[in-house]
């Protein structure tokens, strides 16, 4: 298998009820747009989520994938400390993808791990298909100041991992304009 489909989403906190604390109405038309992500998702059963964020680990000249056997993290950071998010990583995958990359000389890998809590750019998406679904494994991978080319680089990367070991598999982009809304959304986006 390889990857069988890709999604590209906000992570806005506000988006949450529990965060929103009713603010997540100005925004229905995209909760509903992240409900029908999550229900393809879920009719797509993929095996691993590979999963990019910007506010996981992130360095400029390397592609830091999340090691270890699970992560979690909270919405503490947005009062909102209830809302606890797991994953377990496909350390399997992990693996593979490392060794692709050392194969290639490519900048990837485990290291420089500084933080193992899952960010909010993460959680958030994954907030949405845990309603729906539950029986995947989770590879997390932080963004880089590498060209678009490396980043093309490292997809083909993903997918060939994905395809040794047989995995059907979701990509999900996770990232936010709403930073450039703080003029209309409290200042906590």
């Amino acid at each position: 298998m390889t990857i069988l489909g890709a999604f590209m989403v906000p992570h806005p906190p506000i988006i949450l009820p529990e965060v929103g604390r009713g603010e997540e109405a100005r925004i229905s038309a995209t909760t509903s747009a992240y409900q029908e992500v999550a229900r393809r998702i879920a009719e797509l059963k993929p095996d691993t989520i590979l999963l990019t964020s910007p506010h996981t680990i992130l360095y400029m000249d390397y592609f830091h994938i999340s090691p270890g056997v699970r992560a979690r993290g909270d919405f503490a950071r947005f009062n909102a400390p209830q809302v606890k998010i797991a994953a377990s990583y496909d350390q399997q995958l992990v693996e593979e993808i490392e060794a692709e990359a050392i194969a290639k000389h490519f900048p990837a890998g485990t290291m420089g791990e500084r933080d193992a809590q899952l960010d909010h750019a993460t959680m958030i998406p994954l907030y949405f298909l845990n309603k729906l679904y539950t029986d995947y494994q989770l590879v997390r991978i932080g963004l880089s100041g590498e060209s678009l080319l490396r980043h093309y680089e490292l997809g083909q990367m993903l997918a060939a991992a994905a395809n040794k070991l047989n995995r059907r598999v979701v990509f999900i982009g996770s990232g936010d304009l709403s930073h450039k809304l703080k003029g209309r959304w409290p200042l906590w986006l």
